[in-house]
C-alpha cells in the first residue's frame, strides 16, 4: 500500500525465514519516507528493545544498520525511501566516459548499480561501515564487481586511506546527518577529488526531518545554506548550486559543489 508521496504505508513481515529469537514472531511496520517509521511488535515474548526507545533504536539503525533488523528491514527502507533522492543524484552526476565515482555511505549499493548500468566506461566505488549494507551492495553489484567496474569497501570513510586527486565525482545520499566531523569529512572529499571534480550532497529538508521522531543526539539536521557554507569552507568553489525538488509534500535537496 502506498501513500501520496509514493512510500509504502505499511509493510508486514510474517515469520521471516531462518530468523529466530530475539525477533518477535511477527513484525508489522508502518513508515512514510525513509526516516519516519512506527513499529509494533505483535508478540511480546521477548523484550529485546524494551530498554531502548523507538526513536533511539531507529535512529541508530538509520545511522548504521546492524543485525537482523538492519539486514531485513533497513535495507528495504533504504531501497524504497532513498529511491527519489538517488534518481536526483544520478541526474546531477551526469556520469561521463572515464568518470571515477565514489558513493559515501553507499547502503545497499543501488545508486552504484544504477550508475554502472548507465555507463559503458567508468569506475564506481562505494563505501559503507555497516556489515549488512556492504553484503547487500556486493551482491547487488556482483556482476560489475567481478569485472572490476565496481568496488564496494567496508569501512569508515573518515578513517580509510584514499589517493588524492583520484575521483572525478563523489556523492553522499542521506548520510550528512551522521558525519561526526563534518569539516574533516568535507575537506577529505575535496582532497580525493580531482580539481574541478564534483561533490553532491543529497538530503531531506530540515522542516520535514524535525517533524519525525528522531534522536537528535544521533541525527544532525542541516539547512541547505548550512551545507553550502560547510562546502565553501572546505576546499570547494564558492559557486555552489542548490537543486531542490518536491514529491508530494516532501522536499529534497542536492547541493552540487565543484572542487577548487
Amino acid at each position: 500500500i502506498t501513500n501520496a508521496v509514493g512510500w509504502p504505508s505499511r509493510f508486514w513481515v510474517h515469520s521471516l525465514p531462518n530468523v529466530k529469537q530475539p525477533f518477535p514472531a511477527q513484525i508489522k511496520i508502518q513508515y512514510g519516507p525513509p526516516l519516519m517509521s512506527v513499529l509494533w511488535f505483535e508478540n511480546q515474548s521477548t523484550k529485546t528493545f524494551a530498554d531502548m526507545s523507538f526513536s533511539t533504536f531507529f535512529s541508530k539503525q538509520a545511522e548504521k544498520p546492524s543485525g537482523l533488523f538492519g539486514r531485513y528491514i533497513m535495507s528495504t527502507v533504504f531501497d524504497i525511501g532513498n529511491a527519489y533522492l538517488n534518481s536526483l543524484v544520478c541526474e546531477q552526476l551526469s556520469v561521463q566516459a572515464g568518470d571515477y565515482v565514489l558513493d559515501m555511505g553507499c547502503g545497499t549499493g543501488k545508486l552504484i548499480y544504477n550508475l554502472a548500468v548507465l555507463s559503458n566506461d567508468g569506475y564506481f566505488e562505494g563505501v559503507d561501515y555497516s556489515d549488512p549494507m556492504v553484503l547487500r551492495a556486493r551482491r547487488k553489484n556482483k556482476k560489475y564487481v567481478k569485472f572490476g567496474k565496481v568496488k564496494i569497501l567496508k569501512g569508515d570513510f573518515d578513517k580509510l586511506s584514499y589517493e588524492n586527486n583520484f575521483f572525478t565525482k563523489v556523492s553522499s545520499v542521506n548520510t550528512i546527518y551522521f558525519w561526526p566531523k563534518p569539516e574533516f569529512t568535507a575537506q577529505k572529499v575535496s582532497n580525493i577529488l580531482k580539481p574541478g571534480g564534483i561533490f553532491i550532497v543529497a538530503f531531506e529538508d530540515i522542516k520535514q526531518l524535525k517533524q519525525r521522531n528522531l534522536n537528535r543526539d544521533i541525527f544532525n539536521f542541516y539547512t541547505a545554506e548550512d551545507v553550502k557554507d560547510l562546502l565553501s569552507k572546505s576546499g570547494f568553489s564558492t559557486d555552489i548550486n542548490l537543486v531542490s525538488k518536491s514529491k508530494g509534500k516532501q522536499t529534497f535537496h542536492c547541493v552540487v559543489a565543484k572542487n577548487n
